[in-house]
């Protein structure tokens, strides 16, 4: 196992990836809020549920590193945040990412996750005008 668990590059590196983490974990929680707020407007939502879940497993470069994606879907899923759940934090892990780019990507990370909070906060009260409970 000593072959294939890699340390991290330093402390610094390992706290930065934990904070990342921590906020991702926060920017996770708003997507997937938005997208249990269709519940609101449609009666089954395992579709989008099922959808998000897709894009998630590609986007995330858990699977195949977002550079090893070509053309336009590797392009958008680099501008998407979907990077910040996997791919972001094992560079900064592996001390792949100089200050600077961390800088920008943590800035970035700020913008999603505040745009993903006012939007779950816009819709979830538009949401409660229209809320209707089905059921028997």
């Amino acid at each position: 196992m000593r072959d294939i668990i890699v340390p991290p590059a330093s402390f610094i590196s390992l706290c930065v990836m934990v904070i990342f983490i921590l906020f991702s974990a926060l920017l996770h929680y708003y997507l997937l809020t938005i997208v249990a707020i269709t519940a609101f407007w449609a009666q089954q939502t395992w579709g989008p549920r099922f959808l998000i879940r897709v894009i998630l497993e590609v986007g995330t470069g858990a699977l195949v590193p977002l550079t090893f994606i070509p053309g336009w879907i590797g392009t958008a899923l680099r501008f998407l945040p979907f990077k910040f759940f996997a791919q972001i934090p094992i560079q900064i892990y592996l001390g792949q990412l100089s200050q600077n780019t961390i800088f920008y990507y943590f800035i970035e990370l700020i913008l999603w996750l505040f745009l993903f909070a006012i939007c779950s906060h816009i819709l979830y009260k538009r949401s409660l005008r229209i809320y209707g409970a089905v059921g028997g």
